[in-house]
């Protein structure tokens, strides 16, 4: 319109990008309306980031669709690792809490000299 010599106001621009709408989003349509932008560039900004928002749903989506098989979780009971007991608990040599079975601070023998 603006290479016809017409003057296009916000106002205009803003109610043919919300009438473009198809049908499916009319509640969409709606939200904006009921918003009142009064600049065409405030509109814009919103529908962009809103579009960027579902691009980044979608790409989630896709890469983790819903009701698929959940992720494996990582349980070191089940693990099958055999000298792992607990945090801070290996089987093995000078490793954890159990230090050659017994002979660890506090435990020291004492013999009596008779």
């Amino acid at each position: 319109m603006i290479l016809c010599g017409e003057k296009v106001s916000d106002y205009d621009m803003i109610e043919k990008t919300l009438s473009t709408f198809h049908p499916e989003n009319v509640l969409l349509q709606q939200q904006y309306r009921a918003k009142g932008y009064t600049h065409y560039f405030e509109l814009m900004q919103v529908i962009l980031v809103a579009k960027q928002n579902n691009e980044l749903m979608m790409i989630n989506h896709l890469s983790r669709p819903p009701r698929s098989a959940p992720l494996l979780k990582v349980n070191v009971v089940t693990s099958g690792d055999d000298n792992w007991q607990g945090p801070g608990l290996w089987r093995g040599r000078g490793r954890g809490r159990r230090r050659g079975r017994g002979r660890g601070r506090g435990k020291e023998r004492v013999f009596s000299s008779q």
